[in-house]
């Protein structure tokens, strides 16, 4: 069983989409910044592969803004599309507060690339705590896999976050028996960013959001990866 959440541990995520071209400028202002952000970590891609219910609720309930919402994710680091080791995330929010709950999975017997998609969900089940365990029988249906470059940054107090995502990728899962990684659609028009503080530090946040002069949009990378939209800059 997980832990407990905290309210240390609850945050807010609060998400821009910046157009490729203006990615440069956010970085300058940025390095400008009174609160001294630096680098805390190389970039490095992100895979994930969502989860769902056949009536596709999480994808429902993140459309209409439902209060009370989930996402349940499985998420590795690196180029390779046969890791040896993932996590299991569900992605819970509360209206403007989110949280996570996470367990590490063992992969080295389970190769991912062209294992059979109706195979996934029995493959990872018994590998997890008893809570997220029922979060994926819940969702048992793989939907749609994203990828991304992540860069990491961190103010001087390490009490504010922010990530930056680029080479946004993307594949429907719902139609395909296998999985594999090398047919996705790109979208290298644009980067996520994201500002991500404690709710023990909202104040330190706003000013943050402020300071950068963003405006903050609804977006997620599991609706966009289904909806198959492109955003102009």
């Amino acid at each position: 069983m997980t832990s407990p959440i905290t309210p240390h541990q609850t945050r807010y995520e609060i998400k821009t989409v910046v157009p490729i071209h203006r990615i440069p400028d956010f970085q300058h202002r940025l390095e400008m910044h009174p609160a001294a952000f630096r680098i805390t970590y190389p970039d490095r891609r992100i895979n994930n592969i969502y989860f769902d219910d056949h009536q596709l609720s999480s994808y429902q309930d993140n459309l209409i803004g439902t209060a009370n919402r989930e996402k349940l994710r499985l998420r590795w680091y690196g180029e390779t599309g046969e890791p040896k080791q993932a996590v299991m995330e569900l992605k819970a929010k509360k209206n403007k507060l989110g949280w996570k709950k996470r367990a590490a999975i063992d992969l080295n017997d389970i190769p991912l690339q062209g294992l059979p998609i109706d195979e996934l969900t029995s493959r990872l089940k018994d590998r997890l705590p008893p809570d997220l365990r029922l979060k994926l029988e819940l969702r048992d249906c793989p939907v749609t896999y994203n990828r991304y470059r992540r860069s990491y940054f961190e103010d001087a107090t390490g009490l504010i976050r922010l990530t930056l995502d680029k080479d946004l990728a993307f594949q429907d899962l719902q139609v395909k028996t296998r999985l594999t990684f090398d047919d996705c659609q790109t979208c290298e028009g644009f980067g996520i960013l994201e500002i991500k503080f404690s709710s023990m530090d909202d104040l330190a946040g706003i000013d943050v959001i402020r300071d950068l002069d963003l405006r903050m949009t609804k977006f997620s990378k599991y609706v966009f990866g289904l909806r198959k939209e492109t955003v102009l800059g």
